[in-house]
């Protein structure tokens, strides 16, 4: 008698099936509900237009009243009407057309914007404007952010998701330097290339790869550093960032791992504005020193081997969101 073959899947084969679907089905949810998933994006997204909008409409109630404190001062001479900053506070709280809520928190001397009982953003007020630096409990108030950064972290990279220095990586370029207030500061781990064109663009002359110099004074040189917005696009576009061309001797002298983000500085009394050419000492990065006319600014010079260079510092708001991974820390626009 001929058997008859029987068509079917074999036990193995089942499983191995069970097992592919159950692999697929963890995947589809770690997209969709994962620490990076659609939910997590599309809520971030939210929290983001939701900041935007608070903001605008902060900046219009403090725009109004601004032009009031004009008024006031300059067509009814009003002599008692005080500071432009003093008059908002008083003149607060405001409640917007999106119905935000705009005040002023004495204990923290910061305006906030809140929609019922959730801070959305918040920042000091100076001549009239605010620094939006966003908000920790923007988000739910569980998203990870720079507010963890400790005295243990500086020295930590930071990715701001550019490559300046042209290292192939953005997680290489930048080191958190301090911690102060509500801000962190970072710089650029190297001298920044004359080609990227930020020096020019605050009025600096440059030479070679990194140099970059004053023919003019060493108040052009400070000028250049401090301008309002040719270092901005190194933040990336980052909300909150503010960008100077060179961290202050202050910041530097505050920096508990000066020596190893700074390299070779000892004495802090020969740094600020030379008039001689004697160059056999140590010196703090951002020194400024006059020879032959023309004011370098030097990040670091040892043993009569001067580095020039600037060094660009990034300023971000506690509040900005940032993961990190060992001693990387990644910022999340």
């Amino acid at each position: 008698m001929k058997l008859k073959k029987q068509n079917g899947i074999t036990l193995i084969a089942l499983v191995i099936t069970i097992i592919v679907l159950l692999i697929l089905a963890g995947v589809s949810l770690s997209l969709v509900s994962g620490e990076n998933g659609i939910l997590k994006r599309a809520t971030d997204a939210v929290d983001v237009n939701e900041r935007a909008s608070a903001e605008e409409q902060a900046n219009l109630v403090l725009a109004e009243i601004v032009t009031q404190y004009y008024e006031e001062k300059y067509v009814n001479h009003n002599a008692m009407v005080g500071t432009i900053d003093s008059y908002i506070i008083t003149n607060l709280p405001k409640t917007t057309e999106g119905g935000f809520t705009v005040k002023y928190d004495e204990n923290s001397s910061q305006v906030i914007v809140s929609k019922g009982d959730k801070e959305i953003s918040k920042g000091e007020i100076e001549d009239g404007k605010v620094g939006w630096t966003g908000s920790d409990s923007t988000g739910g108030g569980n998203r990870p952010t720079l507010a963890s950064v400790t005295d243990e972290n500086i020295g930590d990279y930071i990715d701001l998701g550019n490559d300046p220095l042209g290292m192939g990586n953005s997680a290489n370029n930048w080191r958190i330097f301090n911690k102060e207030g509500d801000r962190i500061y970072v710089v650029l781990v190297d001298r920044l290339p004359n080609s990227t064109g930020y020096a020019a663009s605050a009025g600096l002359e440059t030479y070679d790869v990194s140099t970059v110099y004053s023919t003019i004074s060493g108040e052009a040189l400070l000028n250049g550093l401090n301008h309002a917005t040719a270092w901005n696009g190194l933040a990336n576009g980052i909300n909150g960032a503010i960008v100077k061309g060179a961290p202050t001797k202050e910041q530097i002298e505050e920096c508990s791992k000066q020596e190893e983000l700074f390299s070779n500085l000892k004495d802090s009394s020969t740094f600020g504005y030379w008039t001689t050419s004697n160059y056999n000492a140590d010196a703090l990065y951002s020194m400024y020193c006059q020879s032959d006319g023309v004011i370098y600014l030097y990040y670091a010079y040892y043993n009569n081997n001067r580095i020039n260079g600037v060094r660009p510092v990034v300023s971000l708001p506690t509040s900005t969101t940032a993961t990190k991974n060992g001693n990387v820390w990644t910022v999340q626009k």
